[in-house]
């Protein structure tokens, strides 16, 4: 049971706001879920492929240049769809 920290007063997980005192409840920080997790880790990967792209034109150090676009464009696909999956939940 969560009680509000001015009068502890006893309140339903649901109330943002006390009824005793009418201060606000402050929320708990809650983990980022897998979705949020792996939604940050698909948008590095696609910065770091789109930076890869770029370097294979000028360079011989990193793989080809369709390798890199290929995957570029996979990881553009799965970051769109996780971004959507993501926003579907907070709804």
């Amino acid at each position: 049971m969560i009680h509000c920290l001015q009068c502890n007063a006893s309140l339903r997980p649901e109330e943002e706001i006390c009824y005793g005192c009418g201060t606000a409840v402050p929320q708990k920080h809650l983990k980022p879920s897998f979705g949020q997790r792996f939604q940050a880790i698909v948008k590095v990967l696609f910065v770091a492929s789109a930076v890869l792209t770029v370097a294979s034109l000028f360079t011989d150090y990193v793989p080809g240049f369709a390798k890199c676009f290929g995957a570029m464009v996979i990881l553009y696909f799965v970051k769109n769809s996780a971004d959507q999956m993501t926003e579907t939940g907070k709804s």
